[in-house]
This record gives structure tokens, C-alpha cells and sequence, in this order.
């Protein structure tokens, strides 16, 4: 994906510009609840055994088709072209063993910045942070928060946006808020 990623920025005419949006472990510029650095509980082995848990348990549910119950409030309130995409290809097995590849070696990847973080360029960087708990320990999400709050604070024009209605998937709960930030970022200001 990063080499996709690599291609399509190369393609882009020397003058074009773009936001780039990521959210949870797709987001370390509006970063959407982003897996970062900074939050140190995630590097803990408590945390690193329950990822491997949820994995685990997520791929049963797949292979029985039940996962996309547990994460039916996704839907809500969605396109119908974006809801047939999820029922198409969200819940199934091959997305959980692609999370579970991807988890063996994210956090070690991640855990490598403490030491040497990325220099974020002289660009707009937008944090928006989740502030519900929704399934996780309240601890874990003020630890995700106040993260997202030091990312922003690290880059001259970084800006932290909360949330209000939403934990990790603000995408399916928020769509709104991440768009309005885009054009934040992208339209001049009025006035």
C-alpha cells in the first residue's frame, strides 16, 4: 500500500497538493484517532496480548459470519454504495488475517519512533481524537487523546479536534467532522 501510495503521489502534477487523511494505524494531514508513538500503554505486553486476543477472536466470528454484528453501528447512517462495501468485504476471514499480519510487526515498527520520530514538514497537521471509551479502558483512551493532543502541539500548525460523539470509529460516527476539517484545510479561509 505505502508503494501504491508512492506512485500515486509521483503522478500528481507538481503544483497539485493534497490532504492526506489517515485514521487508527493508517494514520501516523488529518489524522483520525492515529496509532502513535506517544501513547506508551500501547507498547505494553497487556495490550499486545489482548491485540493478538481480539485477532484471534474477530477471525472465529469471520469464519462463522458473525463479526459484522459485533460492528453493525458502522453502517448506520452511511451511503448504501459504502455500506455494500463494507457487507462485501469488511468482515470476512482475509481481512482479519491481513490485521493480524499487519499487527506482528506495527507496533515494533512504531515502537522505533520513540527513539527517532519522523519531522513532520512545515504543513497543516490535524489530530482529531475520539473521546468515548467504547470497548476499550477509559485509561487506554485518554491515553490515545492526550497523544493525538501532543502530535498536534509537536507540528507549528497543528490543531487537536475532539470528537464529541465518538471513540475510535469517528469515520462511521463523524464523517462530518473529518470533512469539515478537510476544507479547513484545503479552502480559504472567509473573510
Amino acid at each position: 500500500m505505502a508503494d501504491d501510495l508512492n506512485d500515486l503521489l509521483d503522478g500528481l502534477e507538481p503544483s497539485s497538493g493534497f490532504v492526506q487523511v489517515g485514521h487508527s494505524a493508517g494514520g501516523p494531514m488529518v489524522l483520525v484517532d492515529p496509532t502513535d508513538e506517544a501513547a506508551t500503554q500501547q507498547f505494553g505486553v497487556p495490550s499486545r496480548v489482548g491485540e493478538k486476543i481480539v485477532i484471534a477472536v474477530e477471525w472465529v466470528l469471520a469464519r462463522v459470519g458473525l463479526l459484522e454484528r459485533f460492528f453493525r453501528f458502522l453502517g448506520e447512517g452511511i451511503p448504501e454504495d459504502v455500506r455494500a462495501d463494507l457487507d462485501r468485504e469488511a468482515f470476512r476471514p482475509a481481512v482479519v488475517i491481513t490485521q493480524g499480519r499487519h499487527a506482528r510487526t506495527f507496533l515494533t515498527e512504531l515502537h522505533a519512533w520513540r527513539g527517532d520520530p519522523p519531522v513532520l514538514p512545515d504543513v497543516p497537521v490535524t489530530v482529531i481524537s475520539g473521546s468515548l471509551a467504547d470497548g476499550m479502558p477509559r485509561r487506554v483512551r485518554d491515553t490515545a487523546t492526550a497523544a493525538g493532543r501532543y502530535r498536534a502541539a509537536r507540528s507549528r500548525q497543528g490543531r487537536h479536534v475532539v470528537a464529541a460523539r465518538s471513540g475510535h470509529y469517528i469515520p462511521a460516527i463523524e464523517a462530518e467532522l473529518i470533512a469539515a476539517e478537510i476544507r479547513r484545510l484545503v479552502l480559504p479561509p472567509v473573510g
